[in-house]
């Protein structure tokens, strides 16, 4: 996650980006290759990461911190150098191995990578271009990409299902042009990130999206913003509630917790901000448009854009894992919704189970005294394994 953007996603041969959820293409080769070269990465197990998948592959791991060697994965070949120079004595081994010649078919590879992302992006398609109304995140983060000028704009998530919604599905082109954050969760960073950005780069069109949770958290720097005239655009998903949350954690609902109203566009005209109300689809293009104006006249921008709690019932963006032949390990494709528990190993005939968050702490089994992590799960105390379908994926 804190790499994307560092590669142009309109390249043929790039999979895309992940947090705990990530691109079909990406997902497929992180499961089916027998070879992971992590550049500039500290291996970290995390539910905000991907899970390497597998222990049956050949791992190089690159960094400039010795900590980080072995720390989490158990690496075959430690380069502990700098990555720029990893980088470019790999391209001059390769050119020198091949004649200047690439490494195995790269047009083949290329329609392979082209074919996976058509087939994902179909099956998302319905959500993407819906027009229902309260919005839903998916058609949001659509018009986002279809609007901003992707090399001249700052984009960055918030904490929750905005981060993992929208980390998938955006394209980053230039270095820098999207912000990825968070190993943990704290809502509201998006906007003094935002602010920082724009300080770094007044030139770009810096874009924050972010839920009605998160904005409690920071939303008053909306002021700080207006006040030192760093004008930056904040999208808010106004769904009334956090949406990621209250199933994991019972005493939500109990006590009402996770429930919120409110004016957004008011609360952002009191601040010294320029307040945008999207209900309809057709609205929203316009208003990231007139929020790109107001933007380049120094004014800050809130759109809060009435959503639908989508994410509670939208089928997550996982990849299906089927060659169970070759894996030993546990590993989790996660929102705190619904817990994708993929059980990895070769006396199961099943793969998959959906499990309320709730019961995640029954099945957990932590060493060292609590350290709760993705690996630690005991999947013999899964009990009930689901070979997940149409019907049950979305329920």
């Amino acid at each position: 996650m804190p790499g994307k953007s560092a590669m142009d996603e309109r390249h043929p041969l790039c999979l895309g980006a992940g947090s705990g959820l990530t691109t079909m293409a990406a997902g497929k080769h992180l499961s089916e290759c027998d070879l992971i070269m992590a550049l500039g990465s500290s291996l970290t197990r995390t539910f905000y990461g991907q899970p390497i998948r597998s222990n049956n592959k050949v791992l190089i791991q690159n960094t400039d911190n010795p900590h980080d060697i072995n720390k989490d994965e158990s690496v075959d070949i430690g380069l502990l150098v700098d990555t720029k120079l990893t980088i470019r004595a790999l391209i001059d081994e390769t050119n020198d191995q091949t004649g200047d010649k690439c490494i195995g078919n790269i047009e083949k590879t290329k329609l392979e990578i082209a074919e996976i992302k058509k087939a994902w992006l179909e099956e998302w398609s319905p959500l993407l271009t819906s027009d229902e109304e309260p919005l839903n995140t998916y058609r949001v983060i659509r018009e986002i990409v279809q609007t901003l000028d992707l090399e001249n704009s700052i984009v960055t998530h918030d904490a929750g299902a905005p981060r993992d919604s929208i980390v998938p599905f955006y394209t980053a082109t230039r270095p820098h042009s999207y912000v990825g954050w968070g190993k943990t969760t704290h809502p509201g960073f998006g906007i003094p990130l935002m602010i920082g950005a724009k300080m770094a780069s007044p030139d770009k069109f810096c874009l924050n999206l972010m839920g009605d949770g998160a904005f409690g958290m920071s939303g008053t720097d909306l002021e700080t913003a207006s006040r030192s005239r760093f004008a930056i655009t904040t999208v808010l998903l106004n769904n009334g509630n956090i949406a990621t949350y209250p199933d994991g954690f019972p005493v939500f609902r109990k006590y009402g917790v996770g429930k919120m109203q409110g004016d957004y566009t008011k609360i952002a005209g009191g601040m010294g901000a320029v307040g945008i109300t999207v209900k309809k689809t057709s609205e929203l293009a316009p208003a990231l448009e007139e929020a790109k104006r107001i933007n380049a006249e120094g004014q800050i921008v809130l759109i809060d854009v009435h959503s639908s709690s989508l994410w509670s019932r939208a089928r997550l963006p996982f990849y299906r894992l089927k060659d169970r032949s070759q894996t030993t390990s546990n590993c989790v494709a996660a929102s705190w919704d619904n817990v994708m528990f993929c059980q990895r190993s070769k006396a199961s005939s099943d793969l998959i189970c959906f499990i309320s968050c709730s019961h995640l702490a029954r099945l957990m089994n932590p060493p060292n005294g609590g350290n709760h992590r993705p690996d630690t799960l005991c999947a013999t105390n899964i009990v009930n394994f689901l070979q997940v379908d149409d019907s049950t994926a979305s329920s």
